[in-house]
């Protein structure tokens, strides 16, 4: 039975990567069954992703039965108050009585900060209608003059400016696009998330959105291809997860001197599995090194170091799957690094390894044991049994939740788990991006043969590694 196990140790890397650092970095993403905050919210919606952000933000509560009932329509009064929420409006507990029928509700200061500040002005007669569904009409209006987008004039009815601004500003779900449409609490959540979200207003330090903008994201789930589109890059065996934003970082790298071509001899694609069509083998020969301990002292290379990068869209959450098999005579004396994920600011300078980066690090150690390094708070954790040798399949699902806390702390939330055990849990893991406190670019990376080990297996051995893929949503199959 392995226990999950409290994060606390010591790191070996600064939050900023060197060459060195970089190859420490792995990925692997498969995560432990997880759902939801809200029971009526499954990861199929359109407005999934958005929910969870203005939750996790702390917007919205939802309903005291735990419910968010993304498809009913929101009212004048729910709207209101959630974007004054979510601005950075002041709101006075004592502002009343600014509507007829606007007095002690629960709503009333929010509607009056409203009014005070001149997002709303309620209807020829001087009533508000709280109560009212609110249309897409009266929500743009609503949401442009809270957040200020810019206007121009236009022809045609009153509303025509507003629908024209939250259009530019990316804002207007598809589906409330016809300004008599009931928003839906699903919708208001979506015109937050593509406001609040990219720019960061949670930390004005990080970069502006206008650059991110810039970036093309790659959809998710994505698979990493286990066959084809694999390149000799620095010395590791690189690939680009399509579409790559070019950094200067990427240039610093590439310009490192103590890396040469890499040996594909160690990488084997196979397609002769019962289960997987396609899987990696890593072959690592008796008396081999690592390679970058190779190029250094001299000595033959065993393994091979795998690299992949790419952008994504802004989140909170990340999960990890994939699959290792080891055969039943491995001999653990040879370190090595199992596929791992890290993040960041895939806009900035130093793309995702930026500063306020964060990176995991899931090895084996010389008995076999899983250990997790994680940075940001510079702690690691162990499992309590060794790694299974069976010759067998066995699933690893890494789970990270960045930023659970105010921009002063740093935390995060990590789930390790083989099989579907939990091995590694801990919602203190010092993990933060610098991407407007969320990520925007992933890193993948895998060493069979651990840096700085000079240990080398006694037998001709290898690993086999399937089906390694990263989304924003527990994975079903």
């Amino acid at each position: 039975m392995m226990l999950p196990l409290p994060l606390g140790f010591p790191s070996k890397c600064s939050s900023v990567f060197t060459a060195a650092c970089l190859l420490l970095v792995s990925g692997i993403l498969l995560a432990p069954k997880s759902t939801f905050a809200f029971s009526d919210l499954s990861p199929d919606h359109e407005n999934a992703a958005a929910i969870e952000y203005v939750r996790a933000a702390g917007i919205v509560d939802g309903y005291p039965d735990g419910t968010y009932r993304p498809d009913t329509p929101i009212n004048r009064a729910e709207f209101t108050k959630i974007l004054m929420g979510a601005s950075s409006l002041q709101v006075e507990e004592s502002a009343q009585n600014c509507f007829p029928d606007v007095r002690d509700e629960w709503f009333a200061s929010f509607v009056c900060a409203a009014k005070n500040n001149g997002v709303v002005g309620g209807h020829p007669d001087g009533t508000f209608h709280p109560g009212d569904n609110i249309n897409t009409a009266e929500a743009a209006k609503i949401f442009v003059n809270t957040f200020g987008l810019a206007t121009q004039e236009a022809e045609g009815p009153w509303y025509e400016l507003y629908l024209a601004a939250l259009q530019d500003a990316g804002a207007l779900p598809d589906s409330a696009a016809d300004p008599s449409h009931f928003v839906t609490r699903g919708e208001m959540a979506e015109m937050i998330w593509r406001i609040v979200a990219p720019s960061g207003v949670a930390e004005e330090s990080a970069s502006s959105s206008s650059a991110i903008s810039q970036v093309a994201y790659t959809p998710l789930p994505f698979e990493f291809p286990m066959g084809e589109g694999w390149q000799d890059r620095w010395g590791l065996l690189t690939v680009d997860i399509p579409p790559m934003y070019r950094t200067t970082r990427t240039t610093k790298i590439e310009a490192a001197s103590w890396y040469e071509e890499v040996s594909t001899e160690n990488v084997e694609p196979r397609h002769d599995d019962e289960i997987f069509d396609t899987y990696f083998r890593i072959h690592i020969p008796k008396g081999s090194y690592d390679p970058v301990e190779a190029k250094q002292h001299h000595k033959p290379a065993g393994g091979v170091n795998l690299y992949a990068t790419g952008n994504i869209e802004p989140t909170r959450r990340l999960y990890l799957q994939y699959y290792v098999r080891f055969p039943k005579n491995f001999d653990f004396t040879k370190t090595g690094i199992l596929p791992s994920l890290g993040g960041g600011l895939a806009g900035s300078e130093y793309g995702v390894f930026g500063a306020g980066d964060f990176p995991t690090v899931l090895s084996w150690d010389s008995r076999g044991h899983l250990s997790m390094f994680i940075s940001g708070r510079d702690r690691m954790a162990y499992a309590s049994d060794p790694f299974p040798t069976d010759g067998e399949w066995h699933k690893i699902d890494l789970f990270l939740e960045v930023n659970t806390v105010d921009p002063i702390h740093l935390n995060g939330i990590i789930k390790l788990s083989m099989d579907d055990e939990l091995l590694i849990y801990s919602e203190r893991a010092g993990i933060r991006s610098g991407a407007d406190d969320l990520v925007e670019g992933v890193a993948f990376n895998v060493i069979f043969g651990a840096a700085r080990s000079l240990t080398s297996p006694s037998i001709d051995q290898y690993v086999d590694i399937a089906k390694v893929r990263i989304g924003q949503y527990p994975f079903s199959d």
